[in-house]
């Protein structure tokens, strides 16, 4: 059997170092038939001219460099990502990221077993700025949201596969390997920042779409103190983002008269549980005010 072509597109924006660490993790994958793009997002030219010679002086006919002329936020970036793929078959690894080697091999070997599915992704160590891997309590939780009913392989659809994820979003972003021509014409929301994956994994499934997934780890997902989650994990803004989008998620649930989904949603679990370890988190490092306010917050998450 023929394996089927896959793209991989680096949306980049700054960060040269991370960005060699992960074009270097790149070159060492498995299976043939398959390029890597970065795709320029940066608001420096002289950021732009370093990683374009970065991935020209790889000398790896694989490799290219896509140049656009205007900064766009992370969503617009990810949708125009997805546009630089001739393939069916296209990931975006983030620039800060490790892939690990047998990544298309995992994706693939999904892909042969459901065809007909949307997107595929498999599990990720989480690893720190250098490079080692580390504790992260949400990529912890995670582990024991994954329905108790899966084997090896996660399946994720329809009314079941929502409400899966409305208990707490249990993917790895950047590990999603999306068939293009079965997701919906409309990608990530320009709206939406911090749970822009979450309500892109449901609406696959309003859409009729399905989302496989393996246990097997085939990425590094690098948490650091620069990433952007961090950041807002220090304050509210990430949780009330999260909030509406479940919100969401319940409404669209409940039209379709998938009631357990609805419900599920509503409670926000996930959210719930991460505001209250922020805010244990400032506590113990004496951010009193801070603690204060996400305590304060948690009674309006109905």
């Amino acid at each position: 059997m023929t394996a089927e072509p896959v793209t991989i597109v680096v949306p980049y924006v700054s960060g040269i170092a991370f960005l060699a660490e992960t074009l270097a993790s790149a070159r060492l994958l498995r299976g043939g038939d398959w390029q890597v793009i970065v795709s320029d997002n940066t608001r420096d030219v002289n950021e732009r001219a370093a990683a374009q010679a970065l991935v020209a002086d790889l000398g790896d006919g694989r490799f290219a460099f896509r140049a656009f002329d205007e900064h766009v936020d992370i969503c617009a970036s990810f949708n125009r990502a997805m546009d630089c793929a001739t393939t069916d078959l296209v990931a975006l690894l983030h620039a800060d990221d490790r892939i690990g080697p047998t990544y298309i091999q995992v994706i693939r070997s999904l892909a042969e077993q459901y065809p007909d599915a949307a997107a595929y992704y498999c599990a990720a160590r989480i690893i720190d700025g250098a490079g080692q891997p580390t504790f992260s309590f949400v990529d912890y939780v995670k582990r024991f949201l994954i329905p108790r009913s899966t084997g090896p392989i996660t399946v994720l659809q329809g009314a079941q596969g929502v409400a899966a994820l409305a208990r707490g979003n249990f993917i790895m972003g950047p590990t999603v390997c999306f068939r293009r021509s079965r997701i919906p014409s409309e990608r990530w929301p320009g709206n939406l920042v911090q749970a822009a994956d979450l309500d892109y994994w449901t609406r696959i499934m309003f859409f009729g779409g399905t989302i496989v997934g393996s246990r097997e780890v085939a990425y590094d997902y690098r948490r650091h103190a620069a990433q952007s989650t961090a950041q807002v994990n220090q304050t509210l803004y990430r949780f009330r983002e999260e909030a509406l989008v479940y919100d969401l998620i319940a409404e669209r649930a409940a039209a379709r008269g998938w009631a357990h989904a609805s419900r599920v949603a509503r409670r926000k679990l996930t959210t719930r549980l991460q505001l209250l370890y922020e805010a244990a988190n400032d506590a113990l490092h004496l951010k009193l005010r801070a603690a204060a306010d996400k305590l304060a917050f948690l009674p309006r998450l109905r």
